[in-house]
């Protein structure tokens, strides 16, 4: 401990895969506790630093976390600053956008321009991430053959909850809800839960659209890993703890793709669909969830996105082209 001690004199102290070391945590607590001097570690990991690996130590106090994604779309086209959904036209280009789509934002991989190359890049990822990085998770005993199956489900479901994964891989909900635990510790997926005044179950989605696009998932699926990857990626970048995201389901079935809570009583209504055009009947779930937040006096901005060429408004609901809201 003395050497690792004496590291941070001279500058912050870089660990990779530090969940793989349980035991490091307990030094760095001892270290932090005698000298607390920020910044003297930066610990990284492809897994929750958490009991689910065997770090009982949390660090509580002591720690701050941030989460990193792949590369959201401006990040690939190297954007000095990103479009904040003000309906103002920004520089991304549909070709930008849609090309995205199926590249990604992995950084090894969505600038390699030969399609065969990139798609065994991302065939490399995915049995590594289903086949290697799952087992670290070893309190929940991963199956790799199951993860691998639920993997490609994912881009393959409309509403891709825990009961949907188990009706199609032929499994047990609760052995398919231990293996989506398990993904999701090594952030290889997202989870989008209810909001609490919706029905519906927890949801999962690719953290990058290449990974549905690789399992011949729909466009709708894309616009669903991209989006939700982009909010994510804000909310943890920008350290904004109370801007909590849930979707919401309204009494005929339809899902409002996005509710991000920007504070307690102040909700951003977002519905994408992946068609170019919109039928005013596309509104009613946003107006259906309006009725129910305003219930609990929640004010609501309300987006729809879908694939025309220029911001319009209809009544109070902001009608955006795709690009926009990246």
């Amino acid at each position: 401990m003395s050497q690792l001690r004496d590291s941070t004199k001279t500058g912050p102290v870089i660990i990779d895969e530090a969940q793989k070391v349980p035991e490091l945590f307990d030094e760095i607590k001892s270290i932090v506790d005698e000298d607390k001097r920020p910044g003297q570690f930066l610990l990284l990991g492809s897994t929750e630093f958490s009991r689910e690996n065997k770090i009982l130590e949390s660090l509580t106090g002591r720690i701050s976390r941030s989460r990193m994604f792949p590369l959201v779309l401006s990040e690939t086209l190297q954007l000095k600053k990103q479009g904040d959904v003000t309906g103002t036209k920004n520089k991304i280009t549909r070709v930008d956008f849609i090309r995205f789509l199926k590249n990604g934002g992995f950084p090894a991989i969505f600038a390699i321009r030969n399609e065969n190359e990139r798609e065994d890049r991302l065939n490399e990822w995915v049995k590594l991430t289903c086949e290697r990085d799952v087992l670290q998770v070893k309190r929940l005993r991963p199956d790799p053959d199951l993860c691998m199956r639920i993997f490609e489900s994912l881009s393959l479901i409309e509403n891709p909850d825990v009961v949907s994964i188990a009706r199609r891989v032929n499994q047990s909900v609760r052995r398919v809800q231990t293996q989506l635990n398990a993904l999701e510790q090594i952030f290889a997926i997202h989870s989008l839960r209810p909001h609490p005044l919706s029905p519906g179950k927890t949801l999962y989605f690719h953290i990058d659209p290449s990974i549905v696009n690789f399992f011949k998932g729909d466009f709708q699926a894309q616009l669903d890993s991209a989006f939700l990857t982009e909010y994510m990626a804000k909310i943890s970048y920008n350290n904004l703890p109370r801007h909590n995201l849930s979707y919401f389901r309204g009494a005929r079935g339809s899902r409002l793709s996005l509710l991000v809570e920007r504070s307690p009583n102040d909700i951003l209504a977002i519905k994408w669909i992946n068609r170019e055009t919109f039928d005013k009947r596309d509104l009613s779930i946003l107006d259906a969830c309006q009725k129910k937040l305003v219930t609990q006096k929640i004010k609501t901005k309300k987006i729809f996105v879908c694939g025309i060429s220029e911001a319009l408004n209809e009544g109070d609901v902001a009608v955006l082209p795709w690009e926009y809201l990246c």
